[in-house]
């Protein structure tokens, strides 16, 4: 049976569940199976950046309490980069103030990707993210020789067809596209 490994930008696909199926309550162990499902699943590369507290209680409160489950797993790693402070000025009233901007996260995941690949330590590698920044690390995992595969997040209530045109860049080089459509998600949510 083919290994895999799997890298997930995870800011990305909790903002996508949220924004397209109004809810981010993943049941982890169930989205690893299905999403390496026909392969050995090796190991989880998990990249995120922490919520400040202070911001929202709620989404810290429940982004904590998934990082402690990932951390322990065994198949597990997660990876964290930052949200950084930047100063906006809006365009239209030149009202000032503070946003937060996540640093960090797609560098790493890019960066253990393409060290995978180069090193073959798998048969599959699967990218979670509807990302169109990560087609070089797409590219040149396929062409160290390892099948690469993406999921990307698929809003029910958008054109199938426009959504997966949109990531064409990131998909292009892929051996294969897992759609995280309605269908995908219902058996990977908690109960």
């Amino acid at each position: 049976m083919a290994t895999s490994l799997v890298f997930i930008d995870g800011t990305n696909l909790d903002h996508r569940l949220r924004d397209f199926f109004g809810r981010d309550d993943v049941d982890f162990i169930k989205f690893f199976a299905k999403v390496s499902q026909g392969t050995q699943l090796q190991h989880v590369h998990y990249c995120s950046a922490p919520y400040f507290r202070a911001r929202n209680q709620a989404k810290y409160a429940k982004q904590t309490s998934d990082f402690n489950f990932l951390r322990a797993q065994s198949n597990v790693t997660l990876h964290l980069g930052r949200f950084q402070p930047r100063s906006v000025t809006c365009w239209k009233c030149d009202y000032r103030y503070e946003s937060y901007k996540e640093k960090g996260t797609d560098i790493i995941v890019a960066t253990l990707f393409v060290n995978a690949a180069f090193h073959k330590k798998v048969d599959r590698l699967i990218l979670v993210s509807n990302d169109n920044d990560f087609w070089p690390a797409i590219q040149l995992g396929r062409q160290h020789g390892v099948e690469v595969y993406t999921a990307v997040v698929i809003n029910p209530n958008e054109s199938r067809r426009d959504q997966l045109n949109k990531l064409r860049v990131l998909n292009r080089d892929a051996h294969h596209c897992i759609t995280l459509d309605y269908a995908f998600m219902q058996g990977c949510w908690r109960v």
